[in-house]
């Protein structure tokens, strides 16, 4: 599939997604979303918008469809992929509103409705247990695509996204 070009790609999961094409149970789709981000960021190197936005959207599509198979530790594995993708591509091109990739906001919500504690209730170094500790792991990786358009200088009005860059160091 990668060496198709983005429009013949996006074409076949479209035709996947309205069950006109069969595809077999071991297929690699997140082979596919990892060659696709690949060559988003090959082509945002080489000057190219067009063809960094066309293949970030085939990776972002397959991650969602990952996401929605996936068991909940995958599934936070894959939504921080497509995520971080979302945020180096906001970093090169600009954020632009409802963008379906390109919209800081709605990275800011993905991020904010996963909070599973506020930043004043993050542990420092007390016992945790596996559960929390997973979660909190799981919260640090999302943090990092925060962390990566803070550092562009998004999100400078958002207090409680400034909390939480604070505290990523007292994240296990």
């Amino acid at each position: 599939m990668l060496y198709y070009t983005p429009a013949y790609v996006q074409s076949w999961l479209d035709d996947v997604q309205q069950q006109h094409v069969v595809v077999s149970d071991d297929f690699n789709w997140h082979g596919l979303a990892q060659g696709a981000t690949s060559h988003a960021y090959t082509a945002l190197e080489q000057g190219q918008p067009d063809a960094a936005l066309a293949w970030a959207h085939i990776a972002v599509r397959v991650y969602n469809r990952l996401v929605h198979q996936a068991d909940t530790d995958a599934r936070d594995h894959y939504e921080c992929a497509a995520m971080m993708l979302r945020a180096h591509i906001i970093r090169a091109l600009g954020a632009m509103p409802g963008h379906p990739l390109l919209d800081v906001a709605s990275i800011e919500q993905w991020f904010l409705e996963r909070l599973p504690v506020s930043s004043a209730d993050v542990p420092n170094e007390q016992v945790r247990s596996i559960q929390q500790l997973k979660q909190l792991r799981a919260l640090k990786n999302r943090l990092a695509v925060v962390v990566a358009l803070v550092e562009a200088g998004y999100f400078a009005d958002n207090v409680i996204l400034k909390e939480w860059v604070a505290r990523r160091a007292a994240l296990p």
